[in-house]
């Protein structure tokens, strides 16, 4: 039998703990009233006073609970996995049973202690805080704006708050700019063009390789700190060592893959894993750039180097071995057990920029773990042009290998713009998230905020029907997301 004020917690991590689940018997549920705070200004010689401001401060839910266990180390059990449960550095989401349909988020407040009821029982009553005062409803979502399919561009807010949406754009052609309009207030990506303007791509792609075959590969010969050994080949999803050969130091298949055409300006992206599945795994992923004579100009790596415990350790680097300049070097916890991990280099005139992040495997434009290092070459040491990729994956004499993986490579040659030509923003293929609560924008993962119109704004969406209107109207299909809030 489970309580009718049973409820699930839901962390940051998306872990879920049921309280029947945990054995607790939910007694009371209680969300206190918003606490409302009001600031008056007094006026000479009148009575009463002027409402300056009003604001909802936080908010309190107080729970208790009955423990019913069948000894008094089961009960001492309890004290300490209540606390676990509802301690946290970041607030939660808890989904009521009776009301499956909202949810709250809230923090532990104050201490609790289990009073004893009989030597095996207890009784245990746990203030929580609400930061953010407002519930909320489940996430709807509705499609505004598709130019090959059906949509409706009004959505309705039920909730008494004005919410902030999230729009998740696909986009369709290539287009100089993007704007959502509410009746409101609007928010626009980049600019269209004038009659006496050109647009053009500025980004563009040179290659993409989904790594599904050995299309277009031919053999390496040769890799830093060792030698090519064994070979590869793709399962479908990826590139993978069939034998990685033997070898007293490094050693393992390379292979590599020509550009259409030399490039001064560019961005070279990688899908990659480095997954251990014990600290004795030793292992390494590298992409290195190479020039028409097959050298090094570049190289962007993960690797696993120590026998004892498990710690990636990124390298983001311009130039060669012998002389290159390192603009990431470093161990992260985070990058440990890299699965679809995301490696980044690009070089803009002097100017190169380091990234180094993990993706969502359920939604490659989320990505967290991120490292971004920047480094201009005023030497100008560094600027020999791309002519190749080259990928290589390695094991380190006998020691036991991490599942090594290359997923995608793509190679971006990034074009010059002058005064009368204006960048596309993005082209087919492309996704761009437009987070309004989080003032974020971001496109296929990447930061993009800075492609934000100034005037423009993030906005939220009051009570009742708002039409949102799309322009270009045949440039995206776009999908709104957003949460009633209610107090």
């Amino acid at each position: 039998m489970k309580s009718k004020l049973n409820f699930k917690i839901e962390y940051v991590n998306n872990q879920i703990i049921d309280m029947h689940d945990m054995g607790l018997w939910v007694d009371s549920f209680h969300i206190f009233s918003p606490d409302v705070e009001r600031n008056t200004i007094d006026i000479p010689n009148r009575h009463g006073a002027l409402l300056a401001s009003s604001r909802i401060k936080t908010r309190k839910v107080k729970l208790s609970f009955t423990v019913d266990t069948n000894s008094v180390e089961d009960l001492d059990y309890y004290r300490h996995a209540i606390f676990q449960t509802f301690y946290s550095e970041k607030p939660y989401k808890i989904i009521r049973d009776v009301n499956p349909n909202r949810e709250l988020f809230a923090i532990q407040d104050g201490e609790y202690d289990i009073e004893n009821v009989t030597f095996s029982d207890g009784a245990c009553a746990i203030e929580l805080m609400m930061l953010d005062p407002i519930l909320y409803s489940l996430e709807r979502n509705q499609v505004i704006n598709d130019p090959n399919g059906s949509f409706d561009p009004n959505i309705t807010n039920h909730g008494t708050e004005k919410t902030f949406p999230t729009f998740m754009i696909d986009i369709l052609k290539p287009t100089t700019f993007l704007s959502i309009i509410s009746p409101e207030d609007y928010i626009q990506l980049g600019q269209p063009t004038e009659v006496k303007e050109r647009s053009v791509e500025k980004e563009q792609l040179l290659l993409r390789h989904g790594c599904s075959d050995m299309t277009g590969f031919m053999p390496g010969t040769m890799i830093e700190g060792g030698t090519v050994a064994g070979s590869m080949y793709s399962n479908g999803k990826g590139l993978l060592a069939s034998s990685y050969g033997t070898g007293t130091y490094w050693h393992g298949p390379a292979q590599k893959l020509e550009l259409s055409e030399t490039i001064q300006d560019f961005r070279v992206e990688a899908t990659i894993t480095n997954e251990s599945t014990s600290p004795l795994d030793v292992g390494r992923v590298e992409i290195s750039l190479l020039d028409d004579l097959n050298q090094v100009i570049g190289k962007m790596a993960m690797k696993d180097t120590s026998q004892q415990v498990t710690s990636n350790h990124g390298e983001m680097r311009a130039g060669n071995l012998m002389d290159g300049y390192y603009m990431i070097n470093e161990r992260r916890r985070t990058w440990n057990y890299m699965k679809g991990g995301l490696l980044s280099l690009q070089r803009i005139g002097a100017r190169f920029r380091a990234y180094i992040a993990q993706q969502d495997p359920n939604d490659s434009n989320h990505h967290y773990a991120r490292e971004t290092e920047f480094f201009t070459d005023l030497d100008e040491v560094y600027l020999d042009k791309l002519a190749q990729i080259q990928v290589h994956l390695g094991a380190f004499g006998t020691l036991s290998i991490p599942k090594l993986q290359v997923q995608h490579l793509q190679v971006f040659k990034i074009n010059s713009i002058t005064e009368e030509e204006i960048p596309y923003i993005a082209v087919p293929g492309d996704q761009i998230v437009l987070n309004h609560k989080r003032s974020r924008i971001e496109k296929n993962g990447a930061l993009m905020n800075k492609q934000k119109d100034l005037a423009s704004n993030f906005f939220g969406i009051g009570k009742g029907e708002s039409e949102l209107k799309v322009y270009p109207s045949d440039a995206a299909r776009v999908v709104a997301k957003w949460k009633e809030g209610s107090i």
